[in-house]
């Protein structure tokens, strides 16, 4: 993996936040156009991250945010055995880390998907910005809130005990949450990436695709997973009678 610092190509900064495809998905929807020229005179830069640079390492000081403006970033820890965990994915309009704001330091390692744009603001002059525009301060809290509610839904996938039920629902939780993306969340991991994920073996991740495909519910073409009907895949994890105890993990 690349271990790159953010050298980049500098964009453009002033109007890049009225003319931002990230939208309603952004921390900065809302604004009106006064508040979102404020806003933009306190970002540092906007830079291009090629696909697996490793740009935060775990327990590095917060001292800026970083807004994805295009591109995908996933939050991961390295365990004992030196396999990664990954915890979180940030797309289009996320804070990366939001819980570090007020952490101080970044609870985990940070690392692109696929080539990704990202804002870089000032942790000081960001939160002064959050208490002067009240409309940011309402979208931060709201953000925190829903971050929050993703890793424990996130948590709650991992209890599940068997595989086909764990590996499916991930599918389902980030086939919703792709449909606000500039990018392909299924384009851009691979398998060893949602057995990290999920905290399933590789080769486990490949025998529940197999049995998803044997029924019809995935296309597998090289790397790249296809959902073919969320609704069927839906009905076949609600229907758990349909796996057998062979199916559960271990």
């Amino acid at each position: 993996m690349k271990q790159n610092s953010p050298s980049v190509k500098k964009l453009e900064i002033i109007g890049a936040c009225k003319a931002c495809k990230s939208g309603k998905s952004c921390l900065l929807s809302g604004l009106n156009a006064k508040e979102l020229t404020e806003f933009e005179f306190i970002i540092n830069k906007q830079f291009y991250l090629a696909k697996n640079t490793l740009f935060v390492r775990k327990g590095k000081q917060v001292s800026s945010i970083f807004i994805v403006k295009s591109g995908l970033i996933k939050s991961y820890r390295t365990m004992n055995d030196g396999k990664e965990q990954i915890n979180a994915l940030y797309q289009s309009g996320d804070i990366v880390g939001i819980e570090s704001i007020f952490n101080g330091h970044f609870s985990n390692n940070l690392s692109t998907l696929v080539r990704t744009l990202v804002c870089e603001i000032p942790l000081d002059l960001f939160l002064t910005k959050v208490g002067a525009i009240k409309q940011l301060g309402r979208n931060l809290n709201i953000a925190l809130a829903s971050s929050l509610k993703e890793h424990r839904d996130l948590n709650d996938l991992l209890r599940e005990k068997n595989s086909d039920i764990r590996l499916g629902s991930f599918f389902l939780h980030f086939y919703e949450k792709q449909k606000r993306a500039n990018v392909n969340i299924f384009d851009s991991m691979t398998r060893n990436d949602w057995s990290n994920l999920s905290l399933l073996r590789p080769e486990t991740v490949s025998r529940v695709l197999t049995r998803f495909k044997e029924k019809d519910l995935v296309k597998i073409n090289y790397r790249k997973i296809i959902i073919k009907s969320p609704q069927r895949l839906k009905h076949c994890l609600d229907n758990t009678s349909i796996y057998e105890d062979r199916n559960h993990l271990n």
